[in-house]
């Protein structure tokens, strides 16, 4: 709520609007609203002794009048912060002004932003031109290596991105020689493997240049060799532990901790993957228009296509493999 009892006319507030029955998901929960006049006009008077607002919301083309007590209305921050990179810089952090930043960024096609030492990533379900290109990587990779040496940058500060967060780890490892974490939390089709793959590329890239540099050739390849071999593993990995959902196709039902092994100085050295946390249930019962593990239908592809390939039709009668119909583990589809 306001932290004043009143305020000024021109002040931006967020007004909660009332949630229907039938409420889809995705609607609204407050509006963007402008403060017309403090209180009311004299052919408009007090009801029950409680001091009503006029607003105008700003979302969509008509403007509607309407009028809130001074309790119900929650702080809105300038416009000029609307797309502000880092949201500790909000005069008021709350939930619709945290939403509404991370939200103006998004519609920009820009989906990182900044929370302190923390980044929040949108999916974008689409490919982003430029966002991972050879050129921004590097751009990051210098910004970093000069913040962990407490150089100045050589341009202007970069905007949020993932590779901030990859070399912030990497190169404080490599100047302090200290263990560095990267936890990545979310949603079912939030994207945060392939948030882990693009980390791992810059870690491959950043250690590659060090390797290069002390041992040779053969050094470089090695950071090209284990992402090879993180990358099969990581294919064996989603075939027995990826599920279609009902909110993505290829979901994680379990967790992962990928380590990777550096040199003191700052060479790849080695890595190893940790999986955890299966949902074993989704085996036998998974829920309705969902499906149980990927491996169960490719083995039933197999069995179906198999008449075609000699050896598949040889694999298919050792394993005793039959159609997915044919199963009663396969789930609603």
């Amino acid at each position: 709520p306001l932290s004043s009892p009143m305020p000024s006319a021109g002040e931006r507030v967020w007004i909660r609007l009332p949630a229907p029955p039938d409420r889809a998901e995705a609607s609204p929960l407050f509006s963007l609203a402008i403060v017309q006049q403090p209180s009311l006009s004299p052919s408009q008077p007090l009801t029950g002794g409680l001091r009503l607002l006029s607003l105008t919301p700003l979302d969509g083309d008509a403007t509607q009048t309407l009028s809130a007590k001074p309790e119900d209305l929650i702080p809105a921050n300038p416009e000029s912060l609307d797309g502000a990179e880092d949201i500790a810089v909000l005069s008021h952090l709350n939930e619709p002004s945290l939403l509404h930043v991370i939200a103006s960024r998004y519609a920009a096609r820009q989906i990182y932003t900044r929370a302190g030492p923390v980044l929040v990533a949108l999916n974008p379900f689409c490919k982003v031109a430029g966002l991972y290109e050879r050129g921004t990587m590097e751009a990051y990779q210098r910004a970093a290596a000069a913040a962990a040496a407490a150089e100045p940058p050589d341009g202007p500060p970069l905007p949020p991105h993932l590779y901030e967060v990859a070399g912030a780890a990497y190169y404080d490892m490599k100047a302090r020689g200290r263990s560095q974490s990267v936890v990545i939390n979310g949603e079912s089709g939030a994207g945060k493997t392939e948030s882990a793959k693009i980390i791992l590329s810059f870690f491959i890239s950043a250690s590659s240049v060090v390797g290069a540099a002390s041992a040779g050739k053969r050094g470089a390849h090695v950071g090209e060799a284990l992402q090879a071999e993180l990358s099969a593993s990581n294919v064996l990995l989603e075939t027995f532990g990826n599920a279609k959902t009902t909110r993505n196709h290829n979901s994680s039902r379990f967790g992962k901790l990928l380590q990777l092994r550096f040199s003191a100085a700052g060479a790849l050295t080695g890595g190893s993957i940790a999986r955890f946390l299966l949902e074993k249930s989704r085996v036998v019962s998974p829920e309705a228009n969902e499906r149980t593990y990927h491996a169960f239908y490719q083995l039933a592809v197999l069995a179906r296509d198999a008449g075609n390939d000699a050896e598949a039709e040889m694999l298919r009668e050792e394993l005793g493999l039959h159609e997915a119909a044919h199963y009663r583990y396969r789930g609603a589809t």
